[in-house]
């Protein structure tokens, strides 16, 4: 028994938030099996000067993606990460894959009451403890994968798609899905990504997504 004595509590003791996550890993949502993303996330529609952002709590647990259930339709897939704008100042944003989620969420509108009757907790919507989800990934009519959100955050969430599922991203490439993105992302240049934590005890896994998370999915969803 090592005799070194540290101060604090272990690392592997403290629950990982949607605040605390490691840049660049793939996390997934850490609920009750009767609770579903909708219960946790939401769409606020007055923000984005009306485009709407997708919404989750600073507080909400998350697990690594290796330890989900990729049987489940409610799986959502976050990863942070840190990006410079225009202006050239270091911004935090989280990014939300719902290509693997078969639901919807709930639309609000700004200050609108949250209604105690829907079953959702008002602690989990206070507006003080908000993570705006800065770019979502999701397929579009056509089924191409598509990104909507911040366009500070587009080629981030290009990479965070490919890094889920690889496949998709080489056979048909991650398009814009809103004007908003379309309009920034016009002119080509590409955004400096950094990533202050590129080691991490969970490249074996992210080798495994690489050849193609979608197969993975669909073959335990049969």
């Amino acid at each position: 028994m090592s005799e070194e004595y540290n101060n604090g509590v272990p690392d592997r003791l403290r629950q990982v938030t949607t605040e605390t996550m490691s840049p660049e890993v793939l996390y997934t949502l850490d609920t009750y099996p009767d609770v579903s993303p909708q219960d946790v996330m939401y769409i606020d529609e007055s923000r984005a000067e009306g485009s709407g952002r997708l919404i989750i709590s600073k507080g909400q647990s998350v697990k690594l993606l290796e330890e989900a259930d990729l049987s489940t339709s409610d799986l959502v897939i976050l990863m942070s990460v840190w990006q410079r704008n225009d202006q050239g100042d270091l911004c935090r944003g989280i990014i939300a894959d719902c290509r693997f989620y078969s639901g919807r969420f709930d639309v609000e509108y700004g200050d609108e009451e949250i209604d105690d009757c829907d079953g959702i907790d008002d602690e989990i919507y206070n507006k003080d403890d908000e993570q705006v989800i800065s770019a979502v990934i999701d397929c579009g009519d056509d089924e191409e994968v598509k990104i909507w959100g911040d366009p500070t955050f587009f080629d981030a969430a290009r990479y965070m798609a490919g890094l889920v599922d690889n496949e998709s991203i080489e056979k048909n490439g991650a398009t814009a899905g809103s004007r908003e993105i379309q309009d920034s992302v016009s002119d080509g240049e590409s955004r400096e990504r950094v990533n202050s934590n590129s080691g991490t005890s969970s490249v074996p896994f992210y080798k495994r997504a690489l050849n193609g998370l979608a197969k993975i999915v669909k073959a335990r969803r049969k």
